[in-house]
């Protein structure tokens, strides 16, 4: 435990730190005994210490041996770091008399993971513009012929696709031209191209 690059520390049923190694001083950015005259939850970051608090209590009512949380806290020099802990009770017999935890640190995996989801969340907001422009080149109604009901149904086979379909208007009302576009591939790619045709 004292060589460790985790932090391993332990605390009393009432979260209060009684045991701290070396790793903690130094991810926590803290000497190890001011963390010793702390509760755990005291460096959780506020609108995360309900939570812990609660998961704790949990852990403890309902007897679970080994559970896992990823939350965030704040180090000595105010940085914000996310730990990822697992966390045993420690037991006398049957009953339990304090908690064992390891944390990782895994800021940097945490900054990566929210940078990918912010990325997601632009691009489907770019396919969904796509979708929208891609729509708005098929027909808003559908052609009146007499003698014949058109109806139409375009469903693409992925988020956005190539294919369009247009109607040709002739000067003879008895005539019409329908056009199909079959593009090969799928995605923005195709639906590029078929904004280039139309």
């Amino acid at each position: 435990m004292e060589s460790a690059n985790d932090i391993i520390y332990e605390t009393n049923l009432h979260g209060r730190l009684q045991y701290a190694n070396p790793a903690a001083g130094h991810i926590m950015e803290m000497p190890n005994d001011v963390l010793l005259s702390q509760r755990y939850s005291d460096f959780v970051r506020e609108d995360y210490r309900s939570h812990t608090v609660a998961f704790y209590r949990r852990q403890l009512k309902e007897r679970v041996s080994n559970t896992y949380l990823e939350f965030p806290v704040v180090t000595g020099a105010r940085n914000v770091i996310w730990l990822a802990r697992n966390v045993r009770r420690v037991l006398l017999g049957d009953r339990p008399v304090a908690f064992h935890a390891v944390a990782r640190d895994i800021t940097k995996l945490k900054r990566a993971s929210d940078e990918i989801a912010r990325r997601d969340e632009r691009m489907q907001e770019e396919m969904n513009l796509a979708m929208r422009i891609h729509q708005a080149l098929l027909p808003i109604r559908t052609p009146q012929l007499d003698g014949f009901e058109f109806g139409l149904r375009f469903e693409p086979s992925g988020e956005i696709g190539g294919d369009f379909i247009d109607v040709v208007h002739f000067n003879d009302p008895s005539r019409i031209g329908i056009v199909f576009a079959d593009i090969t591939g799928h995605g923005v790619a195709a639906a590029l191209l078929s904004a280039m045709l139309k």
